[in-house]
């Protein structure tokens, strides 16, 4: 993790020195997006019920839309945005034991649960790559 963020900090002290060759794009940028991915819960529901003697969780597919702007703060730093709207899905199944293991019942259980969220992030445009 460490290292990640000293790369992150270098490439973006490194951003400033490559100012001549930035981008030609305005003050603003907007995009549309989609997005396809897997979804998965965690969750800690062996160490809370005692009568669960066997859990498996299945990842599920995850699908969304958004659209983002991007602020050209300097030559070489932008600020940016979205709207997302996922839709995510999972599975679960699970043993449960009765009272002094006289039975045991099967539970099955399908997630569908619906997100939105703003996330703000700052980023280096990356200036030092050759633009075609």
């Amino acid at each position: 993790m460490r290292r990640l963020i000293l790369v992150l900090l270098a490439v973006m002290c490194m951003a400033p020195l490559c100012g001549a060759q930035t981008s030609k794009e305005g003050f603003l940028d907007f995009d549309i997006h989609a997005m396809v991915g897997g979804s998965y819960v965690t969750e800690n529901y062996m160490s809370c019920f005692s009568e669960i003697s066997d859990l498996n969780t299945n990842m599920g597919v995850q699908v969304g839309v958004g659209a983002g702007a991007r602020f050209q703060l300097k030559s070489w730093l932008r600020l940016g945005t979205e709207l997302n709207f996922t839709r995510s899905t999972g599975s679960l199944d699970m043993a449960v034991t009765g009272h002094k293991a006289a039975s045991i019942s099967n539970v099955f259980q399908r997630n569908t649960y619906y997100a939105f969220d703003i996330p703000i992030y700052i980023y280096p445009g990356l200036p030092c790559w050759p633009r075609g």
